[in-house]
């Protein structure tokens, strides 16, 4: 196998492309139009998938997220009855080169090279594009890297028309005619080989990383179940709490429901005389729906059927709570009417509490309760909630748990978030060298 080195020289002459998002590229390079490097590109069919997963021996109908900044993933897609009359032409192959035909405008036109066969049987619908490509004319590795350049992106969000901005739609017409620019198919074939071993050095890094936070995360997890159940001295006599998600709990602290200790805010905004809308946002909280950014519901134009909600309330999504859907508010607003609002029944006990809910086996109980078709949108419902019981030790020990948490938490927060900066870090570096190569800015050697 020939090595390749990232030469800090350009090329030695450079042309203008003739296209305005690449300008130069290096002399020798040419254009060559999509329709003439593929033997042809299809369009899937609509397939009425099952609501469940496929399984081994089954077929399947591919899921858009399998396509995702040039590489194809194995995911859960979605088993097809046997029923499905099946067609043999939207079979999923290796060496296929996969287009999202119809998604968000960040994503349409999302690519990627199927370098193995799928282990599923699967077939793609008709929100993709399957293309095949001529071998003998260009490389599929470096088609596909070229695609999924950063240059090529604002091309492919061009390209993208729709009825609405939510939902946008590439023809087939226009990825025919789009111009890719490449140097001869040995140079195609070096590029694409050092872009596969310098993005797998980089893929591998931030698998690592990602795996360093996952630990962190589960870590914080820990520490909030460990203490707020168990408290902070670890020789104090325990006692069974007679409630399974709980187990013991130190020998001088209380099991109460949580109406004896939290009650349910059900105010409304009469005339609407607050105007300050507020949102929940999964992992994140409590926020002004002005700075919660393009994230969840709409605000309503009528706000005087929403829920007040003061500093110290909590706020639970009675549907979405199985996602982390709730938090302690920091603002006097309103929220929305299907949201639960809760008010501590006693000061300096609300960080505790709001600690509580943040517990998995907690979490897990409370959506055991819930009722509905889908998992993650089970509704939860006050009437259930409030006769959850809960441990309660003193208050003044409530207290030094939360501080000691506050503490604990946001060092460990700290730490995720470098490690978050330092994947963003790579996921850019990675972007920018696929960019820079295929479009000849740095130059490939042989060594």
């Amino acid at each position: 196998m020939k090595n390749h080195q990232l030469s800090i020289e350009r090329y030695p002459f450079y042309k203008d492309s003739g296209v305005e998002w690449l300008e130069e590229i290096p002399e020798h390079w040419v254009s060559v139009r999509v329709k003439d490097a593929i033997k042809h590109i299809d369009q899937g069919w609509s397939p009425n998938a099952e609501n469940r997963t496929v399984e081994e021996g089954e077929w399947g109908v591919l899921k858009l997220s399998a396509i995702s900044n040039g590489k194809y993933y194995e995911i859960n897609h979605k088993a097809l009855p046997d029923t499905t009359d099946l067609k043999s032409q939207y079979v999923v192959k290796k060496n296929d080169l996969l287009i999202t035909r119809s998604n968000t405008p960040e994503l349409v036109g999302d690519c990627c090279l199927v370098l193995v066969k799928p282990t599923f049987k699967l077939m793609y619908s008709d929100l993709v594009y399957c293309l095949r490509i001529k071998l003998s004319k260009v490389s599929a590795k470096y088609l596909n890297y070229f695609l999924c350049s950063a240059s090529f992106r604002w091309l492919k969000t061009v390209c993208a028309r729709g009825l609405n901005t939510s939902m946008v739609k590439i023809s087939q017409g226009i990825i025919r005619r789009w111009n890719i620019f490449s140097p001869p198919l040995s140079a195609q074939k070096t590029i694409a080989h050092y872009l596969d071993t310098k993005t797998a050095q980089i893929d591998r890094k931030i698998d690592l990383l990602t795996q360093k936070a996952t630990r962190y995360g589960n870590l914080k997890q820990s520490l909030i179940n460990e203490t707020v159940t168990r408290g902070l001295d670890q020789a104090m006599p325990m006692k069974g709490s007679g409630i399974e998600w709980i187990g013991e709990v130190p020998e001088h602290w209380e099991i109460v429901p949580i109406r004896a200790v939290i009650e349910n805010r059900i105010e409304k905004n009469i005339e609407n005389k607050e105007d300050e809308y507020l949102s929940l946002v999964a992992g994140i909280g409590i926020m002004p729906y002005a700075e919660k950014g393009n994230i969840g519901n709409k605000k309503p134009e009528n706000l005087e059927k929403c829920k007040m909600v003061y500093p110290g309330d909590f706020v639970l999504n009675s549907m979405n709570f199985g996602i982390g859907s709730f938090g302690i508010s920091r603002f006097k607003g309103v929220c929305s009417s299907v949201y639960i609002v809760m008010r501590p029944r006693y000061i300096n006990s609300g960080e505790f509490l709001y600690r509580i809910f943040q517990i998995k086996p907690f979490q897990i109980y409370i959506s055991s309760l819930g009722k509905g078709i889908m998992e993650i949108r089970m509704a939860i419902k006050w009437s259930d909630l409030k006769n959850i019981y809960i441990p309660y030790p003193p208050l003044h020990e409530q207290k030094t748990i939360a501080d000691y948490l506050d503490t604990k938490t946001t060092q460990i927060d700290q730490i995720i978030q470098t490690i978050n900066t330092q994947i963003e870090t790579l996921k850019e570096l990675r972007k920018t060298l696929i960019n820079d190569v295929v479009t000849g800015k740095i130059k490939v050697a042989e060594d």
